[in-house]
């Protein structure tokens, strides 16, 4: 295979805006909801549907009893104390109600509960006034992989848009732990927070660490990366303790069945014909993993979805039009997904797809992206090019190709 190109400037800011805009709609400067990935980073009521955890506190264990000395003379008969009248009882909260169809967080605290359970508010004095993210939308294959992995993720921003702070909890600590072991080896230093983890600092600060059944990622950044590294600890050490107030996770979601495997191995994606020829460029290479470097360790971890792209390196005389890049994201067992994030889209014909609907990107950036339900999985395709709804046969015929391959 052709190595790996090197990115130029406009699309590597593509590649993050398709990332990281699940998890940075709200932040200051963002860039489209629609965008592609996330991976992120959002969900509004679908995947923490509130609901904090009510605590019952124990007293001391019971004394042990003592033999009572025995009396030899008459004890006057005590009169009868009235009972006090009974006071009204207020019931405890009933649990939220979490809807059986769609993948919920395995920590059972929303973004608010959060916020409040560490103190958000004298952490990062002020930021707390700006919108903070609440979790992750089934915007793309790869934010609702994310779902099902039981993912919760907060940012809180400051007024300064190059500035936050991320806390990520999954109910994976095998997985944590590979994480915290190899930032270890790479020189990050080893931190005593929870169960233990492991800050590396590399323009923002990343806190991986365990708590019970939790793995939690903090990462902040800053201006200054020593006043990161710093609130990156300082947030650990909350959060740490909130987990442990709340160590039961929620039932692990039970990922669909698809004839697609799970995804990372983007040379597992096949075409019933060359990919150059589908979509008419001979130059194109690939296909390559859609990486962010630096980002969210849990993000990077736990999706189970392809993300991948075929690309050819800029400065290549080509016909106006033409692609020079295909995305292709797949997700297994997403298809509970589609009918949400397809709302108000054209739906179109896709030869071996159950369902198929092309939408639109109009605002900070144009193009359109075709999505496909079959076999379980939802497959979603687009270019960097800004290909309009007048080539959307483009799509089409890849998506096609995918299928077809796939099936053999």
């Amino acid at each position: 295979m052709t190595a790996r190109p090197t990115l130029d400037p406009a699309r590597s800011t593509e590649i993050k805006r398709m990332l990281m805009s699940t998890v940075e709609q709200n932040a200051p400067g963002a860039l489209s909801r629609r965008a592609w990935l996330l991976i992120s980073l959002i969900v509004g009521a679908v995947v923490l549907g509130g609901g904090g955890a009510v605590w019952a506190v124990t007293g001391l264990a019971p004394f042990s009893s003592v033999p009572a000395p025995v009396v030899t003379s008459a004890s006057p008969t005590p009169s009868a104390t009235p009972s006090a009248t009974p006071g009204p009882t207020t019931a405890p909260a009933p649990a939220p109600t979490l809807d059986p169809s769609v993948p919920h967080a395995s920590f059972p605290l929303d973004c608010p509960a959060i916020g409040d359970g560490i103190s958000i508010t004298t952490l990062v004095p002020g930021w707390a006034d700006q919108a903070a993210d609440s979790g992750v939308e089934p915007t793309t294959p790869a934010s609702a992989a994310l779902m099902q992995s039981g993912l919760t993720v907060c940012r809180w921003y400051s007024t300064d848009p190059n500035a936050y702070l991320s806390i990520s909890v999954v109910a994976d600590p095998a997985v944590g732990l590979k994480d915290i072991d190899a930032r270890r080896a790479s020189g990050g230093t080893t931190v005593q927070v929870g169960d233990g983890g492991a800050l590396s600092c590399a323009g923002q600060c990343t806190l991986s660490f365990l708590s019970g059944p939790y793995w939690s990622a903090i990462t902040t950044s800053m201006d200054d990366q020593d006043r990161a590294g710093a609130l990156a600890r300082s947030s650990a050490t909350a959060v740490a303790d909130l987990l442990r107030r709340n160590p039961t996770p929620r039932p692990a979601w039970l990922i669909p069945e698809s004839s697609w495997p799970p995804g990372g191995d983007c040379t597992a994606l096949k075409t019933d014909r060359p990919i150059t020829d589908v979509v008419g460029n001979k130059w194109l290479t690939g296909p390559y993993a859609n990486t962010l470097e630096g980002g969210d360790p849990i993000w990077a971890a736990e999706s189970h979805a392809f993300d991948c792209y075929w690309y050819s390196e800029p400065g290549i005389q080509q016909d106006p039009g033409t692609i020079t890049n295909l995305h292709v994201m797949v997700a297994p067992g997403t298809g509970w997904a589609f009918p949400a994030a397809t709302a108000g889209a054209t739906p179109v014909m896709v030869t071996g797809a159950d369902s198929a609907a092309v939408t639109c990107e109009t605002v900070n950036a144009t193009g359109c992206y075709l999505n496909v339900v079959t076999d379980g999985a939802w497959i979603q395709l687009g270019f960097g090019d800004g290909i309009d709804m007048s080539q959307q046969k483009r799509l089409i015929a890849a998506a096609e190709s995918l299928i077809a391959g796939h099936r053999g």
